[in-house]
């Protein structure tokens, strides 16, 4: 049977962080940057950057992909990232859009509801602190 390495690559990704990797992590994490992402949208240069930090933000959630090796001019054992190729990330990061955009989307939403509602009671508030001067 015959399969492309990339998409091989995205789906051990994802049993990587099935086995490895609390499910409200990365609940947590994916919604956490899709409000960042609606909050501070000039913080990713285009879509594809956003998508490339969620998939890379997941991935961070377990240790798997580190390796550690020595360091000769420091003296030090440092941390290594094992990075994917750009086209296992793209597929992996509609894995993770698919299934966490709406939810992400939604919960967005509210923040800036919330964030609204609290700016105008605090208008208000204002406005009759000022009525009473």
């Amino acid at each position: 049977m015959a399969s492309n390495r990339y998409e091989v690559r995205a789906h051990r990704e994802v049993v990587k962080l099935a086995d490895n990797v609390n499910t409200a992590d990365i609940i947590e994490t994916v919604l956490a940057l899709y409000t960042l992402q609606q909050f501070q949208p000039k913080r990713f240069l285009s879509d594809e950057t956003f998508r490339f930090a969620l998939v890379w933000r997941v991935t961070r959630l377990t240790d798997i992909n580190i390796s550690e090796c020595w360091n000769s001019n420091t003296g030090k054992v440092g941390r290594v990232y094992r990075n994917m190729a750009p086209r296992a990330i793209r597929l992996l990061a509609d894995m993770v859009q698919q299934v966490f955009a709406v939810a992400a989307l939604a919960v967005a939403e509210l923040e800036f509801a919330d964030i609204n509602r609290t700016a105008a009671s605090k208008a208000k508030l204002h406005d009759a602190l000022e009525a009473l001067v």
